[in-house]
């Protein structure tokens, strides 16, 4: 997880306490913002997106067949019955 400020931080352990061995490091990180490519390909929070998506799809081909190859009843065959 990357912290919300990006930048250079610098940690730094000093730790002296008598009786221990004196304990000193240093560690500079960079935190930089994720380029488009090192992002993950499908974003599992984003699922209920993705069929949500999916169903208008599905749903915009349905109503498009129903729509197209729908016949309708001519007036003279609705006369006849």
């Amino acid at each position: 997880m990357l912290p919300d400020v990006y930048g250079v931080f610098k940690f730094l352990v000093d730790y002296r306490r008598i009786g221990y061995t004196h304990l000193y490091n240093v560690q500079q990180v960079s935190v930089r913002p994720l380029e488009h490519t090192q992002y993950e390909r499908f974003i599992r929070s984003a699922f209920p997106y993705y069929v949500s998506a999916f169903s208008m799809i599905v749903g915009l081909m349905l109503f498009s067949c129903v729509f197209l190859y729908h016949k309708d009843t001519s007036i003279k065959e609705h006369k006849k019955e």
